[in-house]
């Protein structure tokens, strides 16, 4: 479930940074950037809290890598 949100959640900051991105320097400002750095490390969370949760449950199963 949580791969899925992640994914989905992805996709959705993927697509709005792609239209940030295309107006990049038609009066880009400071705000525009700290949302495209915010939306960065908002990834950069659910990647790691997936792999961290995924981790988890595959020690609890007895299947560490």
């Amino acid at each position: 479930m949580g791969a899925i949100i992640c994914s989905l959640v992805t996709i959705d900051t993927i697509r709005e940074l792609y239209f940030i991105s295309t107006a990049w320097g038609h009066e880009t400002t400071w705000h525009d950037i700290l949302y495209i750095v915010r939306k960065v490390l908002a990834i950069l969370g659910w990647i790691l809290l997936t792999w961290y949760v995924a981790n988890k449950c595959l020690e609890k199963n007895g299947r560490k890598q």
